[in-house]
């Protein structure tokens, strides 16, 4: 709440009604992006449903062992909030998640490190934990201690990932990126001078296709 000539108004920050997000930062006003590039440990809001919705779309459509001659290589791009996103999906799929696992390399475009701090623990309609592999007793769920947030983790992912930042961006500033890659063991990076854009051109589609055809 802002005063205007000595009058009270409401601030709602836009409620653009039509976008669409993995996740929010805020649990009223969807379109508060204030904390989002903060580096500061906070919520994510729908963070649990995506990860159900992306979790049910692999168990149905992704077989449980990768068959490189029908099915290549199974990696995940995220770009912007959706490199946030992989980055939370490559923390699980190192974890030994029965289903996230099967994702085998992550690229991320323009993205900033996750600093979600709270146990991804919701269920689903099968009462299943979203993170939970109910099947292999070895595994055990994040917990508040361990990984409230991804963020928690201070090891690096091992697993394969490429990096591309937009020397340029300014609404993702590279050190943001850089700080994302930092999380990563052995991570490739390619960087262009664009801004905040998906590159398209000959050497970025080379540098994305050699990233997955590398074992």
């Amino acid at each position: 709440t802002v005063i205007v000539d000595g009058v009270p108004v409401e601030i709602e920050n836009g409620k653009r009604e039509n976008a669409r997000a993995w996740f929010t930062y805020h649990p009223q006003d969807a379109s508060d992006t204030n904390l989002a590039q903060t580096q500061t440990p906070m919520r994510y809001f729908g963070l649990e449903e995506s990860l159900e919705l992306v979790r049910d779309f692999m168990d149905v459509n992704i077989p449980s062992i990768p068959d490189e001659q029908n099915h290549g290589t199974i990696a995940a791009l995220g770009f912007s909030q959706g490199a946030v996103f992989c980055h939370v999906l490559a923390w699980l799929a190192t974890q030994g998640h029965p289903v996230f696992s099967k994702l085998q390399k992550f690229i991320f475009m323009s993205g900033f490190a996750a600093m979600h701090n709270v146990p991804i623990q919701q269920k689903n309609s099968r009462n299943h934990s979203i993170v939970e592999d109910v099947e292999t007793v070895t595994w055990a769920p994040p917990t508040a201690e361990t990984i409230g947030g991804v963020m928690n983790d201070h090891t690096a992912i091992a697993i394969p990932s490429l990096h591309v930042i937009g020397t340029s961006d300014t609404s993702v500033p590279p050190s943001l990126s850089e700080e994302l890659v930092s999380k990563f063991h052995n991570p490739s990076v390619w960087t262009h001078d664009k801004g905040h854009v998906l590159p398209t051109n000959k050497v970025a589609s080379e540098t994305v296709l050699n990233f997955l055809s590398v074992d």
